[in-house]
Order: C-alpha cells, then sequence, then structure tokens
C-alpha cells in the first residue's frame, strides 16, 4: 500500500484507529447536545479543534513527506481556529 493509499484509509476510517473521536458514529456529539451554555459550547468546539491539530499531526507519520506540506496547512489552519474559539471563550463567562 502506497503513502496516499495509507492516508486515504486514515481519512476515511479514522474510528478504526480512535473509536473515541471516529467519524463514522461521531459519539462525540452527544456530549455537544447535553452543553447548556455557550461557555460549554465553546468549550465543546475548543477540545474538538486540538483533536483535530493531533489527529493531522498523527495522520504526517502515515502519509510521508509527499503530503506532508498540505497536512501541515490544515495543521495550521486548525490552530487557527482554536486561537479564535479560545479568545471568544475568554470573552465569555460561564463555567
Amino acid at each position: 500500500m502506497n503513502s496516499r493509499d495509507r492516508a486515504w484509509v486514515f481519512l476515511s476510517f479514522p474510528c478504526s484507529i480512535d473509536g473515541k473521536a471516529g467519524f463514522k458514529d461521531r459519539p462525540k456529539i452527544g456530549q455537544l447536545a447535553k452543553a447548556n451554555s455557550l461557555p460549554e459550547v465553546l468549550d465543546f468546539a475548543i477540545q474538538r479543534e486540538m483533536d483535530s491539530v493531533l489527529y493531522y499531526q498523527e495522520l504526517k507519520k502515515f502519509v510521508g513527506a509527499v503530503y506532508a506540506n498540505a497536512i501541515d496547512l490544515i495543521i495550521d489552519e486548525e490552530r487557527m481556529h482554536f486561537a479564535f474559539l479560545s479568545k471568544l471563550r475568554r470573552g465569555v463567562t460561564g463555567p
């Protein structure tokens, strides 16, 4: 299996690598439904951004140098989302 095929498998079926954060059955969406306030929603979103950064960092190990730059761009974008949400969260009071 070449690096492109490994990347496709990794992107298509991440729940086979981490059942808790998988995309197929979306188990964490139930946590969002339980959010009772804007701070809780933002905390959920911030955590998902952190999960995304970790996911793409791990993905880089499977795809090799050919796709590393593209994945780095995605990681940078996820970090910008994290920074934006964190700044927004700091401006919101609540637990």
